[in-house]
């Protein structure tokens, strides 16, 4: 219903119908969502007996092309019809997220990157790059892919961008070091950073550390912004035990071992929450989506 309201209100800014089946100026079906397209296309999809709607001679190997009815020559730009009558939206770019590896991650050369993209209309690519060089392309899922096996020791930037299908960008980005994984805070980079599981991350007391009140993931140097249904804070994965001073391994469900470094939260019980009759926490953690995202608007 959707495609057809938009062919017809197309029709009344003077557009022809098309032979492209992901437009919605075809009658051909398509299955998925259509898009007007930025491409020089052919008219046509309405032929009947050879003839067009207009008594102009069909041809194309299904006999369903002709010159356009509305518009001189054999092709039109649905895209650029509408953008030359109205201008540029403001489309949303993708959201982006990197499973694999964590950010402030101890990597070896060649190393995997995982990731996903969303976005309210279909992705068109995703692309890898490493200090600025692209490294991989990928049209389909699964967005997998692996850095270069030359890479030297030290830090490096990781960036996955995706693109939607107006080929609006979106990047997600990270920064990991190639070398063996810290043993404490000494060996960090920065000497405001935590060593948490073997990862350097910015730790309490400055911006985007552990701790630091959050909206979003990126307010946070590790790019995780969670919420405990109350307060929302940025934090790091972590086990028990690996957490600085002031902060525990709040578990993300009952009996986890993995957790988030979460202020005031007390390991060994006590933590200032109520336990049900199960002994689970029951104050209103929200672990099951910690990674705070944000609904696009349409």
């Amino acid at each position: 219903m959707c495609s057809t309201a938009a062919q017809e209100i197309g029709h009344s800014f003077g557009m022809d119908h098309s032979h492209n089946a992901a437009d919605p100026m075809t009658y051909f079906n398509y299955a998925t969502r259509k898009y007007f397209q930025n491409q020089a296309d052919p008219c046509g999809s309405d032929c009947q007996g050879g003839i067009g709607p207009m008594g102009n001679a069909c041809s194309g190997t299904d006999n369903q092309v002709h010159t356009c009815c509305v518009t001189e020559g054999s092709t039109q730009n649905s895209y650029q019809t509408l953008t030359s009558l109205f201008g540029p939206g403001s489309p949303t770019p993708p959201i982006i997220s990197i499973s694999t590896p964590q950010q402030g991650a101890s990597v070896k050369a060649g190393f995997p990157v995982d990731a996903t993209a969303t976005d309210d209309s279909a992705i068109q690519r995703v692309e890898l790059t490493v200090d600025g060089v692209l490294v991989q392309t990928l049209m389909t899922l699964p967005y997998g892919f692996n850095a270069p096996a030359t890479l030297a020791d030290g830090n490096h930037t990781v960036a996955v961008t995706a693109y939607d299908a107006h080929g609006t960008p979106g990047t997600k980005t990270i920064t990991v070091n190639i070398g063996p994984p810290c043993q404490s805070a000494a060996e960090c980079p920065m000497s405001t950073d935590a060593c948490i599981g073997g990862r350097c991350v910015p730790g309490p007391g400055v911006a985007g550390g552990l701790g630091t009140p959050c909206t979003a993931n990126s307010d946070c140097g590790d790019q995780n912004c969670a919420s405990d249904g109350t307060n929302m804070y940025c934090t790091t994965a972590c086990t028990p035990g690996e957490c600085p001073d002031g902060f525990g391994c709040l578990p993300t469900m009952d009996g986890a071992t993995m957790g988030y470094c979460w202020p005031g939260y007390n390991e060994g019980g006590g933590s200032g929450c109520n336990s049900g009759a199960g002994g689970s926490v029951t104050c209103g953690l929200a672990f099951a989506a910690l990674l705070v995202t944000r609904r696009k608007k349409k």
